[in-house]
Protein backbone atom coordinates (compact mmCIF):
# COMPACT_ATOMS: atom_id res chain seq x y z
CA UNK A 1 0.00 0.00 0.00
CA UNK A 2 1.10 3.62 -1.01
CA UNK A 3 1.32 6.17 1.73
CA UNK A 4 -1.54 8.25 1.14
CA UNK A 5 -1.98 12.11 1.78
CA UNK A 6 -1.95 13.82 4.96
CA UNK A 7 -4.87 14.77 6.73
CA UNK A 8 -5.84 15.80 10.14
CA UNK A 9 -6.81 13.80 13.05
CA UNK A 10 -9.09 13.57 16.02
CA UNK A 11 -6.24 15.21 18.28
CA UNK A 12 -5.26 18.13 15.80
CA UNK A 13 -2.39 16.26 14.29
CA UNK A 14 -1.16 15.63 10.91
CA UNK A 15 -1.43 11.95 10.21
CA UNK A 16 -1.50 9.92 6.71
CA UNK A 17 -4.94 8.06 5.94
CA UNK A 18 -3.10 5.10 5.63
CA UNK A 19 0.45 3.55 5.83
CA UNK A 20 2.62 1.57 3.74
CA UNK A 21 2.32 -1.59 5.13
CA UNK A 22 -0.63 -3.36 4.70
CA UNK A 23 -0.07 -5.86 7.31
CA UNK A 24 -0.36 -2.86 9.74
CA UNK A 25 -2.76 -1.41 8.25
CA UNK A 26 -4.86 -4.93 8.93
CA UNK A 27 -3.90 -4.86 12.53
CA UNK A 28 -5.06 -1.11 13.59
CA UNK A 29 -7.88 -0.60 11.01
CA UNK A 30 -9.22 -4.04 11.79
CA UNK A 31 -11.91 -3.27 14.60
CA UNK A 32 -15.31 -4.12 15.84
CA UNK A 33 -16.98 -1.44 13.59
CA UNK A 34 -15.42 -2.09 10.57
CA UNK A 35 -17.07 -3.36 7.07
CA UNK A 36 -17.62 -6.92 5.88
CA UNK A 37 -15.84 -5.36 2.31
CA UNK A 38 -13.46 -3.26 4.04
CA UNK A 39 -12.18 -6.47 6.26
CA UNK A 40 -11.58 -8.31 3.35
CA UNK A 41 -9.94 -5.50 1.39
CA UNK A 42 -7.62 -5.20 4.36
CA UNK A 43 -7.11 -9.36 4.32
CA UNK A 44 -6.48 -9.29 0.33
CA UNK A 45 -3.54 -7.32 0.82
CA UNK A 46 -1.85 -8.38 4.02
CA UNK A 47 -1.85 -11.50 2.77
CA UNK A 48 -0.11 -10.48 -0.60
CA UNK A 49 2.35 -8.84 1.31
CA UNK A 50 3.18 -11.65 3.60
CA UNK A 51 1.29 -14.47 4.24
CA UNK A 52 2.93 -15.97 7.43
CA UNK A 53 2.39 -12.81 9.42
CA UNK A 54 -0.94 -12.33 7.92
CA UNK A 55 -1.80 -15.34 9.39
CA UNK A 56 -0.94 -14.82 12.76
CA UNK A 57 -2.57 -11.17 12.63
CA UNK A 58 -5.81 -13.00 11.55
CA UNK A 59 -5.69 -14.98 14.69
CA UNK A 60 -4.66 -12.50 16.91
CA UNK A 61 -7.38 -10.87 15.85
CA UNK A 62 -10.02 -13.71 17.45
CA UNK A 63 -7.33 -14.45 20.38
CA UNK A 64 -8.31 -14.41 24.21
CA UNK A 65 -6.04 -16.20 25.69
CA UNK A 66 -4.57 -14.51 29.10
CA UNK A 67 -1.20 -12.81 28.08
CA UNK A 68 -1.85 -13.07 24.85
CA UNK A 69 -2.89 -9.44 23.41
CA UNK A 70 -5.22 -10.52 21.22
CA UNK A 71 -8.04 -8.48 20.19
CA UNK A 72 -11.03 -10.94 21.12
CA UNK A 73 -13.07 -9.87 18.35
CA UNK A 74 -15.35 -12.96 17.70
CA UNK A 75 -17.47 -11.27 14.70
CA UNK A 76 -14.76 -10.27 12.59
CA UNK A 77 -12.09 -13.31 13.31
CA UNK A 78 -15.38 -15.55 12.29
CA UNK A 79 -15.59 -14.23 9.12
CA UNK A 80 -12.15 -13.65 8.38
CA UNK A 81 -12.05 -17.51 8.87
CA UNK A 82 -15.01 -17.42 5.94
CA UNK A 83 -12.78 -15.17 3.95
CA UNK A 84 -9.82 -17.61 4.53
CA UNK A 85 -11.68 -20.86 3.97
CA UNK A 86 -12.90 -19.26 0.61
CA UNK A 87 -9.70 -17.84 -0.63
CA UNK A 88 -6.97 -20.37 1.39
CA UNK A 89 -9.05 -23.53 1.92
CA UNK A 90 -5.88 -25.73 2.64
CA UNK A 91 -4.77 -23.09 4.82
CA UNK A 92 -7.65 -23.18 6.72
CA UNK A 93 -8.15 -26.99 7.41
CA UNK A 94 -4.34 -27.29 8.47
CA UNK A 95 -4.85 -24.44 10.74
CA UNK A 96 -8.28 -25.71 12.71
CA UNK A 97 -6.90 -26.85 15.61
CA UNK A 98 -5.54 -23.35 16.07
CA UNK A 99 -8.46 -22.17 16.17
CA UNK A 100 -9.48 -23.47 19.72
CA UNK A 101 -6.30 -23.14 20.79
CA UNK A 102 -6.35 -19.56 20.50
CA UNK A 103 -10.15 -19.14 21.10
CA UNK A 104 -12.20 -22.02 22.10
CA UNK A 105 -13.55 -25.26 20.97
CA UNK A 106 -16.59 -23.87 20.98
CA UNK A 107 -15.39 -21.21 18.13
CA UNK A 108 -13.95 -24.17 16.30
CA UNK A 109 -16.93 -25.75 15.65
CA UNK A 110 -19.09 -22.72 14.76
CA UNK A 111 -16.56 -21.91 12.15
CA UNK A 112 -16.96 -25.45 10.81
CA UNK A 113 -20.59 -24.78 10.80
CA UNK A 114 -20.34 -21.11 9.34
CA UNK A 115 -18.65 -22.58 6.41
CA UNK A 116 -20.90 -25.26 5.91
CA UNK A 117 -24.48 -23.40 5.57
CA UNK A 118 -22.44 -20.33 4.21
CA UNK A 119 -24.26 -20.85 1.17
CA UNK A 120 -27.78 -22.58 2.15
CA UNK A 121 -29.26 -18.98 1.63
CA UNK A 122 -31.68 -20.26 -1.62
CA UNK A 123 -31.49 -23.72 -0.96
CA UNK A 124 -32.45 -23.36 2.71
CA UNK A 125 -32.98 -20.24 3.78
CA UNK A 126 -34.30 -21.59 7.77
CA UNK A 127 -31.06 -23.04 8.42
CA UNK A 128 -29.15 -20.37 7.04
CA UNK A 129 -30.97 -17.88 8.96
CA UNK A 130 -29.58 -20.44 12.15
CA UNK A 131 -26.69 -21.42 11.24
CA UNK A 132 -24.53 -18.98 9.15
CA UNK A 133 -22.63 -15.88 10.32
CA UNK A 134 -24.55 -13.47 8.28
CA UNK A 135 -27.94 -14.99 9.64
CA UNK A 136 -26.88 -14.68 13.25
CA UNK A 137 -25.69 -10.80 12.45
CA UNK A 138 -29.29 -10.10 10.87
CA UNK A 139 -30.81 -11.63 13.86
CA UNK A 140 -29.23 -10.09 16.33
CA UNK A 141 -29.89 -5.99 14.46
CA UNK A 142 -33.14 -7.17 14.46
CA UNK A 143 -33.11 -8.01 17.61
CA UNK A 144 -31.52 -4.87 18.96
CA UNK A 145 -34.03 -2.59 16.31
CA UNK A 146 -37.15 -4.57 17.88
CA UNK A 147 -39.80 -1.85 19.58
CA UNK A 148 -39.70 -4.38 22.20
CA UNK A 149 -35.79 -3.91 23.01
CA UNK A 150 -36.43 -0.19 22.36
CA UNK A 151 -39.27 0.16 25.16
CA UNK A 152 -37.77 -1.60 27.77
CA UNK A 153 -34.80 0.22 27.28
CA UNK A 154 -36.69 3.84 27.38
CA UNK A 155 -38.59 2.60 30.15
CA UNK A 156 -35.56 1.83 32.03
CA UNK A 157 -34.01 5.47 31.49
CA UNK A 158 -37.21 6.79 32.50
CA UNK A 159 -37.11 5.34 35.70
CA UNK A 160 -33.47 6.49 36.05
CA UNK A 161 -34.00 10.09 35.23
CA UNK A 162 -36.95 9.22 38.29
CA UNK A 163 -34.78 8.13 40.54
CA UNK A 164 -32.60 11.23 40.20
CA UNK A 165 -35.18 13.76 40.36
CA UNK A 166 -36.91 12.10 43.68
CA UNK A 167 -33.19 11.93 45.23
CA UNK A 168 -32.48 15.56 43.91
CA UNK A 169 -36.05 16.60 45.45
CA UNK A 170 -34.98 14.93 48.50
CA UNK A 171 -31.42 16.23 49.37
CA UNK A 172 -32.74 19.74 48.68
CA UNK A 173 -35.11 19.50 51.39
CA UNK A 174 -32.65 18.23 53.64
CA UNK A 175 -30.68 21.39 52.30
CA UNK A 176 -28.03 19.76 50.25
CA UNK A 177 -27.06 20.28 47.01
CA UNK A 178 -26.84 16.49 45.82
CA UNK A 179 -27.95 13.35 47.24
CA UNK A 180 -24.48 12.02 48.29
CA UNK A 181 -24.00 15.16 50.47
CA UNK A 182 -26.33 12.95 53.02
CA UNK A 183 -23.91 10.38 53.31
CA UNK A 184 -22.90 10.57 57.11
CA UNK A 185 -19.83 8.37 58.47
CA UNK A 186 -20.99 5.30 60.05
CA UNK A 187 -19.36 4.56 63.68
CA UNK A 188 -17.56 1.45 64.21
CA UNK A 189 -19.89 0.28 67.37
CA UNK A 190 -23.07 1.14 64.83
CA UNK A 191 -21.66 -1.22 62.17
CA UNK A 192 -20.66 -4.06 64.68
CA UNK A 193 -24.60 -3.99 66.12
CA UNK A 194 -25.35 -4.11 62.75
CA UNK A 195 -23.23 -7.35 61.16
CA UNK A 196 -23.75 -9.31 64.63
CA UNK A 197 -19.90 -8.92 65.41
CA UNK A 198 -20.70 -9.58 69.17
CA UNK A 199 -23.08 -12.18 68.86
CA UNK A 200 -20.94 -14.33 66.83
CA UNK A 201 -18.06 -14.26 69.06
CA UNK A 202 -20.54 -14.88 71.46
CA UNK A 203 -21.88 -17.83 70.25
CA UNK A 204 -18.53 -18.98 69.45
CA UNK A 205 -17.33 -19.26 72.77
CA UNK A 206 -20.33 -21.45 73.96
CA UNK A 207 -19.29 -23.93 71.26
CA UNK A 208 -15.90 -23.84 72.66
CA UNK A 209 -17.52 -24.28 75.56
CA UNK A 210 -19.10 -28.25 74.76
CA UNK A 211 -17.19 -28.95 71.65
CA UNK A 212 -13.13 -29.56 70.41
CA UNK A 213 -11.15 -27.27 69.22
CA UNK A 214 -11.02 -29.28 66.05
CA UNK A 215 -14.57 -29.06 65.61
CA UNK A 216 -14.46 -25.26 65.33
CA UNK A 217 -12.88 -25.63 61.76
CA UNK A 218 -16.47 -26.68 60.47
CA UNK A 219 -18.25 -23.57 62.33
CA UNK A 220 -19.48 -21.37 59.56
CA UNK A 221 -19.27 -17.89 61.12
CA UNK A 222 -22.09 -16.18 57.96
CA UNK A 223 -24.51 -18.90 58.97
CA UNK A 224 -24.41 -18.09 62.45
CA UNK A 225 -24.64 -14.64 61.60
CA UNK A 226 -27.53 -15.15 58.79
CA UNK A 227 -29.50 -17.48 62.25
CA UNK A 228 -28.77 -14.33 64.12
CA UNK A 229 -30.45 -12.11 61.79
CA UNK A 230 -33.36 -14.00 60.98
CA UNK A 231 -34.05 -14.15 65.08
CA UNK A 232 -33.65 -10.40 65.11
CA UNK A 233 -35.98 -10.36 62.39
CA UNK A 234 -38.61 -12.76 64.32
CA UNK A 235 -38.27 -10.08 67.57
CA UNK A 236 -39.00 -6.82 65.39
CA UNK A 237 -41.97 -8.46 63.57
CA UNK A 238 -43.20 -9.69 66.85
CA UNK A 239 -42.63 -6.04 68.69
CA UNK A 240 -44.48 -4.63 65.63
CA UNK A 241 -47.56 -6.84 66.01
CA UNK A 242 -47.96 -6.28 68.99
CA UNK A 243 -48.00 -2.44 68.77
CA UNK A 244 -50.21 -2.38 65.34
CA UNK A 245 -53.21 -4.31 68.33
CA UNK A 246 -55.46 -1.54 69.53
CA UNK A 247 -55.18 -1.53 73.23
CA UNK A 248 -58.12 -3.27 75.01
CA UNK A 249 -58.65 -2.82 78.91
CA UNK A 250 -58.66 -5.94 80.80
CA UNK A 251 -61.21 -6.15 83.74
CA UNK A 252 -61.93 -8.43 86.54
CA UNK A 253 -63.86 -11.65 85.74
CA UNK A 254 -67.51 -11.71 87.31
CA UNK A 255 -68.62 -15.19 88.17
CA UNK A 256 -71.86 -16.04 87.20
CA UNK A 257 -74.53 -17.92 89.53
Amino acid sequence: MRRAKKVVGENGEVVHVSNSSALVALFFEAVPSIGADELEDLLNAAFAENPNLALKLLFNLGSVRKNAGGKADRDNFQAALLWLFRTWPQTYLLNLRCIAKFTSLKEALNSSMFVMYEDQRETDPDNYALFSLEGQRMALQQHLNSHHLRHNRARRHEKKLNRLVLWSDFARSEGKKLFGDLRTEVSWEHLEKKICIKEMKRVKKQIERHHRVEDLDDLDLWDTKERLSRQREVKLAKKKKARSKPNVKRGKRTKHN
